[in-house]
């Protein structure tokens, strides 16, 4: 089953795609695909589906 979820994560002082996607393994999540959605001054947040 593939599940749709909305989760934050601090914003690094350089964005790679990498480090989001290490972020969400850190997190426990099997992603399948992310998106940035929206932002803070500090935190991301992604629409992550996994």
């Amino acid at each position: 089953m593939i599940t749709t979820k909305t989760v934050k994560i601090k914003k690094p002082h350089k964005t790679t795609s990498e480090y989001i996607e290490a972020e969400l393994e850190k997190l426990g999540f099997d992603v399948l695909r992310w998106a940035i959605v929206d932002e803070d001054s500090h935190f991301y947040i992604l629409s992550i589906s996994y």
